[in-house]
């Protein structure tokens, strides 16, 4: 039931531009551009669509994005002729041209590579992963590899996989896999601002002096707070909690990893003066504090399709970053961090632009009405945020049913064997 300006042509042009790479920018994917236009009170019909378009016309979004695997043809896509279908043929046929003597396909990224086969396709594939500059990658970065060096075949992501599978040195040194992981237990909080974690990112390249970000990120709302900083010692990170706690109160509790600029007598001392509980994650298992790694890709993401070239700007950056990250719709809430912070949505500078905040809410020049508004708008705040626990909640539930259906079974059976040894 909220009430949109329709635009259309350039106007409708400039807002999806201001809300994809504006003061603001993140350079979201197309959904999360959309859904930024529809909280800045704008709509058109085509908005899905020409957002799309536009993202997948961005030069940063295209240098740092992945390629997708809809470049791949369907498995087993040469059948009989009894059952041959036609419009499919030609719907793929297009993307291909000969060029004696090899054939081309042009692909979604509009990025013309020569189609290969056989020996030769295998002999690519294994001097893209293990060659001198092959890395030994993961099956993906060395079928990205593989394209960026302009080949193409069908089957190029399964047959990345199963090389990658049938590497000896990968499977020496790859990770423990999803699999063999023990289930997932998740931090629920009921309170915002109750439980906040805390991380060092860096080091980057010195930007006016700085080449650290300490970020905090509340578990509840999502809400970021972060710092450029010189040095990633004890005193800077001593200096930004006393900020924090003077701005959002003292937490319940606060979890770091074992880093020493968290774990020391400096920091144990602002803990208890607080009250706060201080609580570690466990040792190489950065899952524990899971949060405010996500929150930290977030960011990251943000400054590298932000800043370009200039690569020391980024403290300048930092702001609207965050700007663009509280503003954001966060899907384990249901809503932005900022409208469950504050009760209502931001502000952003398209509104102002273009006039719809004056066109929507001109009985806003009524003091009376405004206030009586705003006085509903801070009487459901409290249910927002009972409504974004629960979605966090179900989130939470689905994503811990995902992670334990790719465990093996092997934990089970173990604890099956142990209750029979004991038996015995």
């Amino acid at each position: 039931q909220v009430i949109q300006r329709c635009v259309h042509g350039k106007e409708a042009l400039d807002i999806l531009e201001a809300c994809h790479n504006g003061p603001t920018r993140a350079h979201h994917d197309a959904n999360l551009t959309a859904k930024k236009i529809f909280d800045a009170g704008f709509f058109w019909p085509t908005i899905y669509k020409n957002a799309h378009e536009f993202d997948k016309n961005c030069d940063s979004c295209q240098r740092q994005g992945k390629i997708s695997q809809r470049d791949e043809m369907p498995h087993n896509s040469i059948q009989t002729c009894e059952i041959f279908d036609k419009n499919k043929f030609f719907k793929y046929v297009k993307h291909y041209f000969w060029d004696d003597p090899f054939l081309f396909k042009v692909c979604a990224d509009q990025v013309i590579r020569r189609c290969v086969h056989g020996k030769e396709a295998f002999d690519i594939l294994e001097a893209c992963h293990n060659g001198p500059t092959g890395g030994h990658h993961g099956a993906n970065l060395t079928a990205k590899k593989i394209f960026d060096a302009g080949f193409f075949w069908p089957t190029i992501y399964k047959d990345a996989h199963e090389f990658v599978k049938n590497c000896d040195s990968c499977q020496r040194q790859r990770k423990i896999s999803q699999r063999d992981e023990m289930p997932s237990n998740s931090i629920q909080t009921c309170e915002i601002f109750d439980v906040w974690g805390i991380d060092f990112i860096g080091p980057f390249p010195s930007s006016r002096g700085n080449k650290y970000i300490l970020v905090a990120v509340d578990y509840l709302s999502k809400w970021v707070e972060a710092k450029a900083l010189p040095t990633n010692d004890a005193r800077v990170v001593c200096k930004f909690l006393k900020s924090l706690f003077a701005r959002f109160g003292s937490p319940r509790a606060i979890i770091s990893d074992r880093g020493t600029h968290f774990c020391n007598d400096q920091f144990s001392k602002v803990m208890l003066k607080y009250g706060v509980t201080h609580c570690l994650s466990i040792a190489y298992h950065p899952q524990t504090s899971g949060q405010v790694e996500v929150s930290n890709r977030g960011l990251k993401r943000i400054l590298e399709r932000t800043i370009g070239e200039n690569r020391a700007s980024w403290s300048d950056k930092l702001d609207d970053a965050l700007w663009a990250f509280r503003t954001t719709y966060k899907m384990p809430i249901g809503c932005t961090p900022y409208k469950l912070v504050y009760g209502k949505a931001c502000h952003l500078p398209i509104k102002l632009e273009h006039k719809a905040y004056w066109a929507l809410k001109q009985a806003n020049f009524d003091l009376t009405v405004a206030g009586d508004h705003r006085k509903v708008q801070l009487n459901e705040l409290n249910e927002l945020r009972d409504h974004a626990y629960e979605n966090s909640l179900i989130y939470k539930e689905k994503t811990k049913k995902i992670h334990d259906s790719k465990i093996k079974n092997l934990f089970s059976t173990l604890v099956i064997e142990s209750f029979s040894l004991i038996q015995d």
